[in-house]
C-alpha cells in the first residue's frame, strides 16, 4: 500500500511488534531523529534525553525477542527505550557501533556505571589525554571544577570524593 511513500514505523501509534528488535531500526529511528532535532554529528547525541526519545515517538512496546538480549526484566511499554532498559548510551552504542560514545558525556549516566574499576579507569585514561597530563602526579591538580567541566559531576557523587575548589 503508498510504495512510494517512506513510512516511519515508530510514528504509528500501535508500532510492529517486532520494530526494536534490530539495531537496524535503531540507526534508522536516530538518523530521521537527527534530521528532526538538528543534530549535526553523532556527539550531538550527548545533548538529548531519554525525554527527547519520548517525545519523538520513541515509546513503544517491546517484544519478547527483544527481552531475549538482556538478563534483567525490561520494564513493561517503554518500547525504543525499554528496548536497552532506557540507557539512551545503550541504544546509540548499538545503532552505531563504528562511533565510541563516551558515557560520561550524556546528561544521565547511571550510577552503577562509576562502580566499575574498568569504566573508572576508561574515563581516566580520558582526563589524562583531555587535560594534557603526562604523568600521574598531574592528577593531584584535580579540583571539584574540574570534574565538574569534564563530565564527572557524577563520580563525585558516587565515589563521594572530595577535592579542593
Amino acid at each position: 500500500m503508498y510504495p512510494d511513500h517512506y513510512w516511519l514505523p515508530w510514528k504509528f501509534k500501535c508500532a510492529p511488534r517486532d520494530l526494536w528488535s534490530s539495531p537496524d531500526n535503531y540507526r534508522a529511528y536516530f538518523e530521521w531523529l537527527r534530521v528532526r532535532l538538528g543534530i549535526d554529528t553523532l556527539d550531538g547525541f550527548y545533548n538529548i534525553t531519554n525525554t527527547d526519545l519520548k517525545k519523538n515517538y520513541g515509546k513503544h512496546r517491546y517484544t519478547p525477542s527483544t527481552q531475549a538480549k538482556f538478563t534483567k526484566p525490561l520494564p513493561k511499554g517503554g518500547g525504543l527505550l525499554s528496548a536497552s532498559r532506557g540507557s539512551l548510551i545503550e541504544l546509540l552504542s548499538a545503532a552505531y557501533p563504528h562511533h565510541k560514545f563516551l558515557p560520561w558525556k550524556f546528561s544521565v549516566v547511571p550510577p552503577e556505571w562509576w562502580r566499575s574499576q574498568e569504566n573508572l579507569l576508561m574515563f581516566f585514561d580520558w582526563l589524562k589525554l583531555e587535560l594534557g597530563y603526562t604523568k600521574m602526579d598531574d592528577f593531584y591538580k584535580l579540583t571539584s571544577t574540574t570534574f565538574v567541566t569534564k563530565f564527572g559531576t557524577l563520580l563525585l557523587l558516587t565515589q563521594r570524593l572530595e577535592l579542593a575548589n
